[in-house]
């Protein structure tokens, strides 16, 4: 429990349970075979444990045509102290061998330790820690001693229960030892750049040993520790070199590169970014091994209990398998699930951008929940391809609603009457309340609103407390509290990243107008050719944004600011949901190095607020015209999947069936503040996601995103203008959204207008809703 109320009933105290020490494996006389399918397991201590089906002619149970479950998931049964528990029945007692089909993919040649407990008791020590080998393909194996011995177990006649534990026992104290080494590896390379700084001048004469005496002791130390944690492996790889082993290689890459950094101290000054900073730095390298070694990821198929006159079930025959197969292959050419190819018409008909992980929940749901409650029946179909929508609607054939398609797709569709104004319904004020006004903007056409948001991707500032805390420094409230602190980074060979850095070659609205937007400015004026982006605050907040990368040196081009964030050379960064759930998900070795925090923002100097605007729109939902009685039902359908209660589940169910990393951001405030996020983090997401402020999307505006992205790039890689590149943007933008204007009747080709095009705001939303 990391957070929460926490309720105790009964406390006992026992001493500790000591396990019988393996002496010999007694012998199994008989021909009991007793077998248990993984997929029925009478208990696991994690909701996440579950089962998938797999087609595999080793697996049972298995059929041609159709999906059935039949293994217990790897990627859900795959961390240190998970259980799960089967039972089974012995008809006459005796002894009794451990068989199990399984696979064991992830570790090359290194195993996956687990527990076997009879009974709720581990039955000596030969079972504790069992090392569950390596093997790329579904293989029977039996437990066996060190000595290559069937293990065995005496069952007495009656109901048993054998339960198997994920154990990383064995590997605790090599990962406590490298997490000391990327700690003390971390700290070397601030003191490094403390006493050197960044410039490296190969012609400066700076003996670094004098200045930090102990270093190349140090260094050396980390050096034989690392070669000690990789020797300890060698008795769980039946007796190869650790460095055949993909895991431990990674150590010894980095005990190596130390071995070199040792040699020379003096000129580590040189080479510091080979410490933590740089992508094949000795902490990358322990970084990869502590990813490698965490995963255990286990897949049973079937579990044996039996004697020793028992043969195991193989798998099918060759013909077999290719009768299986040759029905497989025609059983394709027909409808399969959640393709709109195999639906009923008379349904409600919804297409979802999701993965069937994300459909499947969904449909339950809808069977269990909202066609009893409604008496309407809906279908769901995933669609792999949001660009179909555009197609479908060309050839009028589109479903009722669509969801979970980008933010930005709506108005493409709305704007050319394909898509229902939603205000027509009467209850939409209270449904479209659901959402902050900011991320309402681009729903906009006219007086309508013509999608609801589904999820949000929310910006936050990342930052290493660990470094800031060595370095007496505090997170930044305001961009100008962020550029005092990049001195004291830099001369540290540290850095900042801005989102824009991370879009390569179209810079998005999310990445260029956050800081226009918090500087006062807009994009446009009240109509589409009442352009904006060269009025003084824009023009500061454009500037302001240039100036990151051109006057204090952020990095322009980040692919991957996770992988920076978990090195420590970019301890700051302001980035989005993905990150976060990478972060919180994918980096144990920083767990508790890092934080979240509003992003800096600009202070208004009148009222003294902090303005913090950032984007924040991901997916939506929106309904296609057709006759009002379908509309009808797929509004309620629409209402009920974006209220609190139903994102809430949804939100928890997805992590309860899938794991921790199966976060969803629901677009939902209230439903945000129910899910399973860590309290710290959930409130500040959701006061920053309170100060959402998306782009207008208009006719024309498309062409307004990819002009202050080539804007962007000019000055800021190109060294061009500001001023002379922003009057440029206005008469391109300009000359398109005139184009598309009378594309769409909105002035006639002399250039007059005939109905003003209103360019949506948040107050335009708050109009629409009375607010």
């Amino acid at each position: 429990v990391n957070e929460g109320s926490l309720l105790l009933g009964n406390i006992t105290l026992s001493k500790k349970t000591v396990i019988p020490e393996y002496t010999k494996a007694e012998d199994a006389p008989g021909n009991e075979l007793i077998t248990i399918e993984a997929e029925d397991f009478t208990q696991r201590n994690d909701s996440s444990i579950h089962a998938v089906g797999e087609y595999d002619a080793s697996l049972s149970p298995v059929q041609s045509t159709t999906t059935v479950l039949n293994i217990v998931d790897q990627d859900s049964f795959d961390t240190a102290g998970q259980k799960v528990t089967y039972e089974f029945e012995v008809a006459n007692a005796g002894y009794y061998n451990i068989a199990m089909n399984y696979r064991q993919s992830e570790k090359n040649g290194f195993p996956v330790f687990v527990n076997y407990e009879i009974d709720g008791e581990i039955p000596n020590t030969a079972f504790e820690n069992y090392p569950m080998k390596y093997q790329q393909k579904f293989g029977n194996a039996y437990l066996k001693s060190s000595d290559g011995d069937k293990l065995s177990v005496y069952l007495e006649a009656g109901k048993h229960t054998i339960s198997m534990q994920i154990s990383a026992d064995p590997l605790r104290e090599a990962l406590e030892k490298v997490d000391y080494i990327m700690n003390a590896v971390n700290d070397l390379s601030l003191e490094v750049t403390k006493v050197a700084g960044t410039n490296k001048d190969k012609y400066r004469d700076l003996r670094l040993s004098k200045y930090i005496p102990d270093v190349q002791e140090r260094i050396y130390s980390w050096v034989d520790e690392l070669y000690a944690v990789t020797e300890s492996a060698t008795e769980y790889v039946g007796g190869k070199n650790a460095e055949d082993v993909a895991a431990f290689g990674y150590l010894i890459i980095a005990a190596k590169q130390l071995k070199t950094l040792g040699d020379e101290p003096d000129e580590l000054i040189y080479r510091v970014d080979e410490l933590s900073t740089s992508v094949n730095s000795v902490n990358t390298q322990i970084a990869n091994f502590v990813d490698l070694i965490n995963k255990n990821n286990l897949a049973i198929d079937r579990i044996y209990i039996c004697q020793a006159k028992t043969k195991l079930p193989k798998k099918l025959d060759i013909f077999s398998r290719m009768g299986n197969s040759i029905e497989r292959f025609v059983d394709s050419f027909f409808g399969q699930s959640y393709s709109a190819s195999n639906t009923d018409a008379s349904h409600v008909q919804v297409w979802v951008n999701r993965p069937r992980q994300y459909v499947e929940i969904m449909q339950k749901m809808i069977d269990d929940e909202f066609t009893p409650a409604t008496g309407i029946e809906v279908d769901l179909s995933i669609m792999t391809d949001p660009n179909k929508l555009v197609l479908s609607n060309a050839s009028g054939d589109t479903p009722d609603i669509a969801t979970g398609i980008n933010y930005s797709i709506p108005f493409e569709l709305g704007i050319r009457g394909a898509l229902v104004d939603l205000t027509k319904f009467s209850n939409y004020k209270e449904v479209f309340g659901r959402y902050s006004d900011g991320l309402l903007v681009p729903s906009v056409i006219g007086d309508g609103l013509i999608s609801l948001p589904e999820t949000m991707n929310f910006y936050v500032m990342f930052y290493r407390s660990d470094v800031l805390e060595k370095l007496g420094l505090t997170p930044p409230d305001t961009i100008d509290e962020l550029i005092a602190m990049m001195p004291d980074l830099q001369m540290r060979g540290l850095n900042v990243f801005y989102p824009t850095a991370a879009m390569a070659a179209m810079r998005n609205f999310h990445g260029t107008t956050p800081l226009i937007f918090q500087n006062g400015g807009s994009l446009y004026g009240k109509t589409a050719l009442d352009i904006k982006i060269d009025e003084e605050e824009a023009v500061q907040g454009f500037t302001e944004l240039t100036e990151l990368f051109t006057l204090y040196d952020l990095p322009v081009d980040v692919p991957n600011f996770y992988q920076h964030f978990r090195n420590g050379d970019l301890c700051i960064g302001i980035a989005d949901f993905n990150s976060y759930n990478l972060i919180l998900n994918a980096a144990p070795e920083i767990e508790n190095s890092w934080k979240i925090a509003l992003i800096p923002g600009v202070k208004d100097e009148e009222t003294g607020e902090i303005k913090r605007f950032i984007s924040g729109g991901a997916e939506s939902t929106v309904m296609f015209a057709s006759d009002d009685e379908r509309e009808q039902k797929a509004w309620q359908f629409m209402d009920w999947w974006s209220s609190t209660e139903v994102q809430a589940e949804f939100g928890q169910m997805l992590q309860i069936m899938y794991g921790d990393e199966y976060i969803w951001p629901t677009a939902n405030l209230e439903a945000f503040g129910e899910l399973p996020y860590p309290t710290s983090d959930k409130q500040i997401i959701m006061e920053q996601a309170s100060n959402i402020l998306e782009a207008p999307r208009l006719l024309g505006s498309y062409m307004m995103e990819r002009e202050v992205s080539n804007a962007f790039n000019d000055v800021v890689v190109n060294g061009e203008s500001i001023r002379s590149r922003i009057d440029e943007v206005v008469k391109i933008v300009d000359r398109e959204t005139k184009r598309k204007l009378e594309e769409f009747g909105y002035i006639d080709s002399d250039g007059n207008v005939i109905k003003e095009y209103e360019v949506p705001s948040v107050e335009k939303v708050q109009e629409i809703l009375n607010k």
